[in-house]
């Protein structure tokens, strides 16, 4: 997300803390390239929260972009733990970088539904309709892009799906499931949250 330095907007998103008081900092880089960071204090909290700064106090150029988040590890913090991040939002946005995924609109009839339970442990079910008969690739993906599982690759005919996915040897976190069609433009992915 792009944003522009306005002291009338804000800019949050949800944080799922794991209540291990190690410090948490937000980077924001501007678009000449410099970054800026936003000290957060400990993560004194476990679950969803949502954090929320006026956009005016993040930094003084006039559009940047949100880059990322970081953990400091404090003397008194513990050495493990989960953070996740989830739903950016502000009320104000420049602009939107475009990306190679589909969300959450149907490609030309092809949809790709919200998994359920979502979060999961360790079954879950990914829906997903298609326009007429196709060969597709169901795959899972980790927070660091590598492939850990195909739970369905072959042919299906048209109408509403649902894959059942078993993860019972993979680790709490998020991961990410994307449905590709052979011969087709569509490349489709989600995001889901696997709790143990």
């Amino acid at each position: 997300i792009m944003l522009s330095a306005d002291t009338t907007s804000t800019f949050g998103l949800w944080l799922f803390g794991d209540y291990s008081e190690n410090d948490l900092q937000l980077r924001f880089t501007h678009q000449g390239g410099d970054s800026h960071k936003v000290d957060l204090g400990p993560i004194d909290w476990a679950g969803w929260k949502l954090i929320s700064l006026p956009v005016g106090t993040i930094t003084n150029q006039t559009t940047f972009y949100f880059s990322g988040m970081l953990i400091k590890q404090n003397p008194q913090g513990r050495t493990e733990g989960s953070v996740y991040l989830d739903d950016m939002q502000t009320d104000i946005v420049t602009g939107i970088e475009q990306r190679l995924f589909a969300h959450s609109k149907s490609i030309e009839g092809y949809q790709l539904g919200a998994n359920y339970p979502n979060p999961f442990n360790p079954v879950t079910h990914i829906p997903f309709t298609l326009p007429g008969k196709s060969v597709i690739t169901i795959q899972i993906y980790n927070i660091l892009g590598q492939k850990v599982a195909t739970p369905f690759s072959g042919v299906v005919q048209s109408g509403t799906h649902a894959v059942r996915w078993d993860a019972p040897a993979l680790s709490s976190g998020i991961y990410f499931y994307e449905l590709n069609v052979q011969d087709e433009p569509v490349r489709m992915r989600k995001k889901m949250m696997l709790l143990k």
